[in-house]
């Protein structure tokens, strides 16, 4: 029941406010405020000064003591009859029947009452009030909520009015003890508390200050936000009258640089080593800027580039564009009878391959481009002699056929259709193969293998599709449970596309929606846990029914303002999301779940990824948030954030379980930090060694830097994913290919 010092109250805490007087402070937009209600008819409302509480102290109403003495005194009681009544009623009560009790050294229950004390109650002797509770104690030092309404009881129990100071700072209760919130006006002077009781000084209350002392001073106006110009220099007041002094602000959208003495830069500016240059009226400049007959580049993020090509255009080491300097242009280039290839910035590629032109070709450890017969590990390839590029399907040598597949890799021993090569990749054209065929028994149907022998317990691909086969030879429609996974082989053909019996995949069975079951794409049936689908999210049971749908994004604003939509279900039930997770801790969850497989070297070109879409948040055009939080979660982009991985290694972090791997993740994160640092500064050559050699196991492509990638995925679904190799930047590290921009084949 008592309240601790320190301690904010509950919001909607119940106000104590007082009526202000007819005609005090016209001009003074009023609060709205009330004058607590008096005991007696007739009694008038007390209130005391600050200055009174020298006075209050040595009552015990201000400093919380013990007064020893007071308690020891006997003091006449009442007891109320009801706990409802008022303490009005306890005092007229008293008045009317002369009956009082004995308090002992301090105010007690009744020594001889008269019935047993069942209900708490106010007590007064003579002007002072204590609050008895049903079983005879009292609050001492300390706060005490009484039918809505807080109150302070000193050390020997009596209930303070007035100014009070507690080590939290001053409160003011009121004549009837309760204790005061917003607005109060004592004497001529007007102060606020706040809803925890706490009188505020030295501050704004809306566009009211308050003094040192916490009275209010109507002649002081709250400073506007703006620009400010003193002489020919120019500096910006924020709302509080502050500033800022030796860093960036953006204003409008606009950046501007203010010096040790807040006052706005223009020109040029140097900071760590990187230059910016300010307009005229401050902004920070991007893009081209002509000054005088030179032209600069500066990126967008304000720092003049140096020594690199933009677009064709070549800007020298002080930043300055050089008109007469022209790119080179890729190319073929041949030296004798040998080739390689030159990059516009005159690199070439070496022991790779590269696509030119939508072939593929494989340069030596010179850079020479390789023809004939290539062998790669355990495969062989074959280069074409007369260009170079890589031989796919079927090419004759000689009178000897082989056969390529897709990825320009020589087959062996096995069946290209009906056709057979052997350990060598020969053609054995004296081998046939049987034609299988389906067989239709009393409406069921049986597959005939090329060896003359039923399917049986097994899977099927046949034309593209997927079947299954039980072990009586016939193909199976329905359910088809194997372990504890479920599939689908559909029974009808709902198109012309369908086969009866084929694999059902991301295909909904029964009702689309609640109630129904759903096949995911990779022919699986959902069963006990949530599942990202087009818009929605919808919970299946254990058992796989669909039991809820609910909207799939949730829309949150970042520091700049800028909406975005996350994934709505994980975003807020994850563990400690935004909590007690740091944003490198969250870092470093993303990146164990989507790459820890990778070792450090990957999943520090992981972290880069996730890095550099935080920093493009730059422009009101940005398309990834720049929170770590919002950015994993962003909708449709990271499946870990769909799928649970997250979820896992977030718990791993919260609980300090993920051991060798999660510390390489962390270290992955930082070393990703390390680079970004490195490469803003122009600092790349400080990098530690392990660094570099990360980088340079990456094999990130001649003339561009790990800074510029924006996503990545395994290299099969890059390769399904069409992308524009002549706009899209890419690179392949183990099993995950790194890209610049998401750029369609046109």
């Amino acid at each position: 029941m008592k309240k601790k010092y320190g301690i904010r109250l509950l919001a909607g805490f119940l106000t104590v406010t007082m009526l202000t007087p007819t005609g005090v402070l016209a001009s003074f937009p009023q609060p709205a405020v009330t004058q607590e209600a008096s005991r007696e008819a007739g009694q008038e409302n007390e209130t005391e000064s600050k200055e009174q509480a020298a006075e209050y102290a040595a009552e015990g109403a201000t400093e919380v003591q013990t007064d020893e003495t007071e308690a020891a005194e006997t003091e006449a009681v009442e007891n109320k009859t009801a706990a409802d009544k008022s303490k009005e009623q306890a005092e007229t009560q008293t008045a009317q029947t002369g009956e009082q009790a004995v308090p002992e050294a301090e105010p007690q229950a009744q020594v001889q009452p008269r019935a047993a004390v069942t209900v708490s109650q106010w007590i007064r002797n003579g002007s002072r009030w204590w609050y008895r509770h049903a079983d005879g104690s009292y609050t001492t030092n300390g706060w005490e909520v009484i039918n809505g309404a807080w109150y302070y009881f000193d050390g020997a129990g009596w209930m303070v009015t007035g100014w009070l100071k507690l080590p939290s700072g001053w409160y003011y209760l009121t004549g009837s003890g309760a204790m005061a919130t917003g607005w109060i006006q004592l004497g001529s002077t007007w102060y606020y508390l706040n809803e925890s009781g706490t009188m505020q000084a030295d501050t704004w209350i809306g566009n009211n200050y308050v003094d040192g002392s916490g009275a209010w001073i109507p002649g002081k106006v709250k400073a506007q936000t703006g620009w400010v110009q003193s002489g020919s220099r120019w500096w910006y007041r924020h709302a509080d009258g502050s500033y800022t002094t030796n860093g960036w602000e953006a204003i409008n959208g606009t950046w501007y640089y203010f010096d040790g003495a807040g006052w706005m830069v223009t020109g040029w500016l140097k900071l760590s080593g990187t230059w910016y240059y300010l307009t005229g009226s401050g902004a920070m400049a991007t893009g081209w800027i002509q000054l005088g007959n030179t032209w600069y580049y500066m990126n967008a993020g304000g720092a003049m580039v140096t020594d690199t090509w933009i677009g064709n255009n070549y800007v020298d080491g002080s930043g300055a564009w050089i008109p007469g300097k022209v790119k080179a242009q890729a190319g073929w280039v041949q030296s004798g009878s040998r080739w390689w290839y030159r990059h516009a910035d005159g690199s070439y590629t070496r022991n790779n391959w590269e696509m030119i032109n939508g072939s593929w070709y494989y340069f030596d450890g010179a850079g020479w481009m390789t023809t004939g017969w290539l062998k790669l590990g355990n495969n062989w390839y074959y280069l074409n002699p007369d260009n170079g590029a890589m031989a796919t399907g079927w090419i004759q040598l000689g009178s000897t056929w082989y056969y390529m597949n897709g990825s320009g890799a020589m087959e062996t021993d096995t069946w290209i259709g009906n056709s057979y090569v052997d350990a060598n990749g020969v053609w054995d054209q004296s081998k046939t193969k049987a034609q299988a065929y389906w067989v239709q028994n009393n409406g069921r149907w049986l597959y005939v293998q090329e060896d003359g022998s039923y399917a049986k317990s097994t899977w099927k691909t046949i034309d593209g599709k997927e079947y299954y086969f039980g072990a009586d030879g016939y193909m199976v429609t329905g359910w088809l449970k194997q372990g504890s996974t479920w599939y689908y082989l559909k029974p009808t053909a709902k198109n012309s596309a369908e086969k009866v019996g084929e694999k059902a995949y991301n295909y909904w069975v029964g009702t689309a929606g609640i109630g129904g079951y759903y096949i995911d794409k990779y022919g699986r049936m959902v069963a006990g846990k949530d599942y990202s689908l087009g818009s929605y999210v919808y919970t299946f049971d254990a058992n796989g029914l669909c039991t809820n749908r609910e909207n799939r994004y949730l829309q949150v604003t970042d520091a700049n303002g800028r909406k975005y939509n996350v994934e709505k279900k994980t975003y807020l039930s994850d563990p400690q999301v935004g909590v007690d997770v740091t944003e490198d801790e969250f870092l470093a969850a993303a990146v164990y779940a989507e790459s820890a497989n990778q070792g450090l070297t990957g999943m520090t070109g992981v972290a880069m990824v996730m890095l550099n879409r935080m920093r493009t948040n730059k422009t009101s055009s940005a398309p990834y948030p720049s929170e770590a939080k919002n950015m994993i979660y962003q909708a449709t982009q990271f499946e870990v954030a769909r799928d649970g991985a997250l979820t896992k290694s977030l718990n791993l972090i919260v609980s300090g379980k993920g051991g060798t791997a999660m510390e390489n993740t962390k270290k992955a994160v930082a070393n990703a930090r390390a680079i970004c640092d490195a490469y803003d500064n122009n600092k790349t050559d400080e990098l530690s060694d392990e660094v570099k050699g990360i980088l340079e196991e990456l094999k990130v492509p001649e003339g561009h830097t790990m800074l510029e990638y924006l996503g990545f995925m395994t290299p099969k679904a890059f390769e399904n994913a069409n992308l524009d190799p002549e706009k899209t930047h890419a690179f392949t590290y183990k099993n995950t290919t790194f890209y610049s921009t998401w750029i369609k084949k046109s």
